[in-house]
């Protein structure tokens, strides 16, 4: 129900009547995700634009002790979109990334996924969030 006062609540440790293994429950695990960007200042407009996100999500991050190494519960998300005024003005704006990057993706980094414009990053990131569900 509803606590008038602070003072009235109890730590569940110091309550009678329930046994020990419920009072040591553990907290259960928690979903958290890592997010670094790249912005740039568009030269006409002045405004911070986002060229690149990578995310990292961790599905079984423990509280109360040692989270679990290695990849086994992660997954990441990493975008790219073209950079430049160049293309903007054509429309082309898959052409202005450099001409052996998706070979280099293929070889190098296959989780990096190319965007045509930031829109377009920003939405694929947001229903990845969706998915993942972060805590």
């Amino acid at each position: 129900g509803f606590v008038e006062s602070p003072k009235d609540l109890v730590r569940l440790d110091r309550v009678e009547g329930i046994s020990d293994e419920a009072k040591m429950r553990a907290a259960p695990p928690i979903v958290t995700v890592t997010i670094k960007m790249k912005t740039v200042v568009h030269p006409k407009t002045h405004k911070n634009e986002i060229v690149s996100l990578c995310a990292l999500c961790h599905k079984r991050v423990l509280l109360d002790s040692s989270t679990e190494g290695g990849g086994k519960y992660m997954s990441q998300l990493s975008l790219i979109r073209p950079l430049g005024l160049a293309a903007e003005q054509d429309g082309s704006t898959l052409e202005s990334f450099p001409r052996d990057l998706d070979e280099t993706m293929k070889r190098e980094m296959p989780t990096l996924r190319r965007m045509p414009n930031e829109r377009a990053l920003l939405s694929r990131f947001l229903t990845q969030m969706g998915v993942w569900d972060p805590d």
